[in-house]
């Protein structure tokens, strides 16, 4: 048997059920250990017709237990399980097992093929639920495991399963299935998409301590979908699930404090939460802490901290982080000045599209801050900035056109130009237009005579 291929993932999207395979037939261990814990072998054959019975529950929690702490006593409950003697297959099983469940898409197919072998959808179990959630934390090393499941398991819903999923939220008090309702009613999978009905779910979720519902609570106060706009709840509901280590309702928490949505405004309690935030990765809190860092908003100024944080944000590939920390390096703020560097991180911002990348690089070429001037890269990137409304582009290809730099002159493409800027509050732009229209209307009272003298009429 070869090793289990994407075929078989798409053999689910087709609604078709695995079977059980005999555990290590034959006693080929490499090759059957992930269809094993694929379809849920393990626990079939120590289930009992009419429920689950003890030993094969307290097997399975022994995995689960030994899977979270990294236990030698994994090698045990294998064998207890599987019925493996040697050394060599348990060994050989254990380092499969591992390989097979650091990956989120085995982990995803694993817990969603256990908890139909336990029977929970529609059928509810409180020992059940115990050891589903057991295991799942021990897999994915969060309390919030459901969550990564479920999103993994949209694009199989069906009408059926979803139906299991609300009987199972609407008679027993799981938190894990009011969610999945939750879920399922919020991205319209197996069931009409309602955002109002989503979010009763969720309250109901959230005040059982589901963390991710927590925080999707807070967004529906803050954001008004499916509940009234109320950013004083949006608030509280973003501050529970903060101080549950939730990183993106910590990266919002700080932001009400932030702008005083909810609470008394407070920036350095912001600043303390964006930094919590951020110190776990989350792109958007170390774009703000930067900020906070580079305007003294909270803490005192630290150039040096804001381009630290910026870079960190550059690197996970965030436009704005990339930008500032260009702009960093071609002023020498935080960092020493280095027009390569600033031109580096400055060009990977705009050819994500950010207008203002896009200007700062025209203004690059246009001033040649790389040691070589090039009018026509600079036209280039100012028409791809001001095609996004950027007026200060805008304003230098009006000031090209004008002065005929690159370009040959024309004083009506500069006019078009200037014109949008000063619509756009462009204040030099709104100068320059008033100058030519005014230099316009003296030559409309000037003419040449005969002899090719300018002469003023009376």
């Amino acid at each position: 048997m070869a090793f289990l291929d994407k075929s078989l993932l798409q053999s689910k999207a087709n609604g078709m059920s695995f079977e059980a395979h005999p555990i290590l037939k034959n006693g080929d261990v490499a090759e059957n250990v992930k269809m094993i814990y694929l379809s849920g072998c393990v626990v079939a054959t120590l289930k009992d017709e009419g429920g689950i019975a003890d030993n094969a529950r307290n097997e399975v929690l022994k995995i689960g237990h030994a899977l979270q702490m990294s236990s030698p006593m994994v090698n045990d409950c294998i064998a207890n399980v599987a019925g493996l003697t040697t050394t060599e297959d348990k060994m050989s099983l254990l380092d499969e097992i591992i390989a097979t469940l650091t990956d989120d898409v085995w982990r995803c197919h694993f817990m969603i093929e256990f908890e139909g072998l336990l029977g929970l959808n529609g059928a509810p179990n409180a020992d059940g639920y115990e050891l589903l959630d057991f295991l799942g934390r021990g897999l994915f090393k969060k309390e919030d495991w459901r969550c990564a499941v479920l999103e993994f398991e949209i694009p199989f819903i069906s009408a059926n399963t979803a139906r299991r999923y609300f009987v199972a939220a609407d008679t027993s008090r799981d938190r894990w299935s009011i969610h999945a309702a939750g879920f399922l009613c919020s991205k319209g999978a197996g069931v009409l998409q309602d955002a109002s009905r989503a979010a009763t779910y969720f309250k109901q979720s959230a005040e059982l301590g589901v963390v991710c519902d927590q925080y999707i609570l807070g967004l529906s106060y803050a954001q008004g979908n499916g509940l009234p706009k109320d950013m004083l709840m949006a608030a509280h509901w973003f501050k529970t699930a903060a101080e549950n280590g939730q990183i993106e309702a910590q990266y919002y928490w700080g932001l009400c404090n932030y702008n005083g949505d909810g609470v008394v405004q407070d920036l350095a309690t912001a600043v303390r939460w964006f930094s919590l935030a951020a110190n776990k990765g989350l792109v958007e809190a170390q774009c703000m802490l930067a900020d906070c860092y580079r305007d003294g908003e909270g803490v005192s100024v630290a150039l040096g901290d804001a381009a630290k944080w910026y870079r960190q944000g550059a690197e996970q590939g965030a436009s704005y982080a990339q930008l500032q920390l260009g702009l960093m390096y071609a002023r020498g703020n935080g960092v020493c000045q280095d027009f390569n560097e600033a031109y580096k991180w400055i060009k990977k911002a705009a050819e994500q599209g950010m207008p203002d990348a896009q200007f700062y690089m025209g203004v690059f070429y246009n001033e040649g801050s790389l040691g070589q001037i090039d009018k026509q890269s600079a036209i280039k990137y100012f028409k791809m900035a001001a095609a996004q409304g950027h007026s200060g582009a805008m304003y230098n290809l009006g000031i090209t056109y004008l002065d005929g730099e690159g370009v040959p002159a024309d004083e009506q493409i500069a006019l078009d130009w200037l014109m949008k800027a000063a619509k756009l509050g462009q204040e030099e732009a709104r100068n320059v237009v008033e100058e030519i229209k005014g230099a316009q209307r003296s030559q409309s009272f000037c003419h040449f005579d005969g002899s090719g003298r300018l002469v003023t009429r009376n």
